[in-house]
């Protein structure tokens, strides 16, 4: 989100934005998303177009999808231990605010 908004460091953002900011910013990119991942969308499209008009019916039947050109979108999330889920609840509590204890 600090590359979006052109801002150089999250630590400047989470100064500048108030929780329920946050929120809504993430609200918003749930609805319009940007970033790397809808970039690599649009590289999808178009590789997919490409691919098709390229495309042998006879070799390939199904047409090309623009994720099958989204390498990182099938990957598995990897799967945290406890002390990492415990370091994101504390930055998720540092950052909206909360104390650590």
């Amino acid at each position: 989100m600090c590359l979006a908004l052109g801002i150089p460091h999250p630590d400047y953002l989470l100064r500048m934005l108030t929780a329920r900011q946050l929120e809504e910013w993430i609200e918003y990119a749930d609805l319009e998303p940007f970033g790397e991942e809808r970039a690599d969308l649009r590289a999808g499209m178009v590789a997919a177009v490409v691919a098709n008009v390229y495309r042998d019916p006879k070799a390939r039947p199904k047409p090309y999808r623009p994720i099958d050109f989204m390498p990182l979108v099938n990957e598995q999330p990897k799967a945290r231990t406890p002390e990492e889920q415990l370091s994101v609840a504390r930055m998720m509590t540092a950052m909206l605010g909360g104390t650590v204890r």
